[in-house]
């Protein structure tokens, strides 16, 4: 180790508690307050710009201001010993530097001290740590201000720097000390770093440097979480990075696990392995490594998989121990990630799933905020992903959980919006997938119940599709074939079945109601004296139908412009004379107005702003609905039958797109003479039959 120490550059870090001056002390306690305030401030609601961290605070080599010097750096050693007080982790130690003038027939007169800014990443400041001041044959120097470059990677900039002059005899070797004491922080992952890069502005390479830590007590290289820039030699209790001729190029540094933590780790350890079966040792293993998982570092995977293991055995060993459910819980929480998100789905539903567990007990209010946070964010997730209807579900999750709100994400006013977002993009995707009656729904939802894309058309719209149309002398049978717009619905049959309950009330005739998957059946039997009775009650009918656009087509149906029906016997014949006009102009006329509407409503839903939601709704819904009745009207046919007796049948296919006349007129022997006709040719067939068999008996 002397050999090094005259060669070079020395670092050495020692972890044990060490007796320090009471100027030292009164020093770490006040850092100790603000650290304190600065905990309670974290707590604090956070402004709405994000701000940048402060960059830490860390010891910087010496080095010369002119980078012509003559002078050369032939050692550099740092020793630091850690230690934790109050809660505080500390580097305390000295650094040396070994300077030499390489002129062997002049003295040399330079400016050497620190840059502010340590590393590109880090500064230095002499008063923010504990305890830092540099001597000089034994004597303490007094920094003055100066200005210089600094050069980081690629950019140059001037800099403030804290310096003091440094004259050496020609060839003359002077060693430059430091002490120190630097609060490392509270943190459970503290850092000790070294600023070496600007330590080649000096004359030739350094000579040779170290870099020693020593821990507090014999560990293992468990207990560190990174060392940079390179792995040091390791003892058991002191790390030492060494180097011979160096051009520095990095800035050696330590993390490591809190000491006090540490060797809480390893008695938790201890424990969980001499009781396994004892819930309450894995317990408090868990939350150990659960703590060491809170924060960021190489090992942070490695962590939070060791919490993971230790609580689910916990909680297996423990199922009704609420203090080990809800840890597993909020493990799981800390492993999906930021509530904020993203997150990983699969470690939420974990943490679902033990949070249900807690519902009824004394962690119930904790559950039921953290459900519904995460219901919520379940629903974000969905939504993204276009699964609409199962982002509805967690949002109705989320506000039976916690109808309040909780977390970052989850507010009250936002729940509501959100719900109505959702409710507007599944609108959309129904109708991309002409899925109009959910379409609807999800509407309806979103804009309240009285939505309506068309006013000139009811809600449970019914378009006549097909009719079948049968008469004989004493009755005639009407079927309607009704589809509703846009599918089957209570309220469509209602419709349908209100006109069944008024045909019904005039006596006219007897209608009933047949449903099937696509829509209904409207049958209406017409008993009738005569073609007059006949059409007296069509439109005794007819005027018991509601005064709707969509039934007019139906009305015009049922009764027609013209209709005759006689039939007169004689004594021998029946004449049978019929015509009917079929004539669906007004009923057409009719829906072709309310169609014409929907043009009109078209073209100023058109001119809406793409960002009118509610009006792109109406376009797109309006849009199918047009063409939805444009294809029934096409699609119409009607069916008619004329029974004359007899067995005597005509039938007459027809659109309704012009008027068409249906004529049958013939005379024809009625039926019972036929068959009188045939008894008596029966009659004289068996006497001829009879003749002829006496005579063949007589010969």
């Amino acid at each position: 180790m002397d050999a090094v120490e005259s060669a070079g550059f020395n670092l050495t870090l020692t972890l044990n508690e060490i007796k320090m001056p009471a100027m030292f002390l009164k020093r770490i306690s006040l850092f100790a307050l603000f650290a304190f305030a600065f905990f309670l401030l974290a707590f604090l609601p956070r402004p709405l710009a994000a701000q940048a961290p402060t960059p830490p605070n860390i010891l910087v080599t010496l080095a010369p201001l002119d980078r012509k010097t003559g002078v050369e750096l032939a050692a550099l050693t740092v020793d630091a010993n850690i230690f934790e007080q109050n809660e505080h982790t500390f580097a305390q130690g000295t650094l040396t530097w070994k300077a030499r003038n390489t002129d062997p027939a002049n003295e040399s007169k330079i400016v050497v001290g620190f840059p502010e800014l340590a590393s590109a990443s880090a500064t230095f400041d002499p008063t923010k740590f504990s305890a830092f001041r540099v001597l000089v044959d034994n004597k303490p120097v007094v920094f003055a201000p100066a200005t210089a470059d600094i050069v980081y990677g690629d950019a140059a900039r001037d800099i403030n720097w804290y310096t003091f002059e440094l004259t050496l005899a020609p060839d003359e070797k002077k060693t430059i000390t430091a002490e120190f004491t630097q609060d490392l922080g509270a943190d459970i992952f503290p850092r000790f770093t070294y600023g070496m890069l600007v330590g080649n502005r000096w004359k030739n390479a350094v000579g040779s440097a170290r870099v020693t830590v020593n821990m507090p007590a014999q560990t293992t290289g468990e207990q560190f979480v990174a060392l940079d820039p390179s792995v040091p030699k390791f003892d058991g209790e002191r790390v030492t990075w060494l180097w011979e001729n160096l051009n520095p190029e990095a800035d050696p540094g330590i993390t490591f696990i809190r000491p006090s933590l540490w060797q809480t780790l390893l008695n938790e350890r201890a424990n969980a392995v001499q009781n396994p079966d004892d819930a309450n040792a894995h317990l408090a293993l868990g939350k150990t490594y659960q703590q060491l998982a809170s924060e960021a570092s190489p090992r942070r995977d490695n962590f939070l998989a060791q919490a993971v293991a230790e609580l689910e055995t916990a909680a297996r060993l423990a199922p009704n121990n609420a203090d080990a459910v809800k840890t597993l819980a909020q493990l799981y929480e800390q492993r999906a990630g930021a509530p904020s998100g993203p997150r990983d789905v699969n470690y939420l539903a974990l943490a679902m799933e033990q949070w249900q567990k807690l519902i009824g007990t004394g962690g119930d209010a904790d559950a039921r905020k953290q459900l519904g946070e995460d219901s919520f964010y379940l629903a974000l997730d969905s939504f993204s992903r276009g699964e609409y209807n199962r982002a509805l579900k967690f949002l109705e999750d989320a506000r039976n959980f916690a109808p309040d709100g909780a977390g970052p994400l989850y507010l009250r006013g936002r729940l509501d919006n959100q719900i109505k977002l959702t409710h507007i993009a599944a609108a959309r995707a129904d109708i991309q997938n002409g899925a109009i009656t959910n379409a609807l729904a999800h509407v309806r939802a979103a804009y309240g119940d009285s939505f309506q894309p068309t006013t000139n058309l009811p809600t449970d719209a019914l378009a006549l599709n097909h009719a079948r149309i049968k008469t004989s002398p004493q009755a005639r049978e009407i079927v309607f074939n009704l589809i509703p717009y846009p599918a089957p619905s209570e309220s469509a049959q209602a419709a349908a079945n209100q006109i069944v309950t008024a045909w019904n009330q005039t006596g006219a005739g007897q209608a009933e109601l047949a449903a099937d998957a696509n829509g209904y059946a409207l049958t209406l039997h017409i008993p009738f004296a005569n073609d007059a009775d006949l059409r007296a009650r069509l439109v005794k009918l007819a005027s018991a139908i509601p005064a709707r656009s969509d039934w007019n087509l139906l009305r015009a149906a049922l009764v027609p412009a013209q209709l005759d029906f006689t039939t007169d016997d004689d004594f021998l014949a029946r004449r049978v004379h019929y015509r009917e006009e079929v004539d669906l102009t007004a009923g057409q006329e009719a829906m072709q107005n309310a169609l014409n509407e929907m043009s009109a409503a078209l073209g100023q839903l058109s001119t809406a702003s793409p960002d009118d939601q509610e009006a792109q709704l109406k376009l797109a819904l309006l849009n199918h609905a047009q063409q939805w009745w444009y294809k029934q009207l096409g699609a119409l046919t009607l069916d008619y039958e004329l029974d004359a007796g007899n067995g005597v049948t005509r039938q007459w296919t027809i659109s309704p797109n012009a008027p068409r006349t249906l004529e049958y007129d013939a005379e024809a022997i009625r039926g019972e003479f036929y068959i009188a006709g045939a008894v008596v040719g029966v009659g004289i067939l068996l006497l001829v039959v009879l003749g002829l068999a006496l005579l063949t008996r007589r010969r």
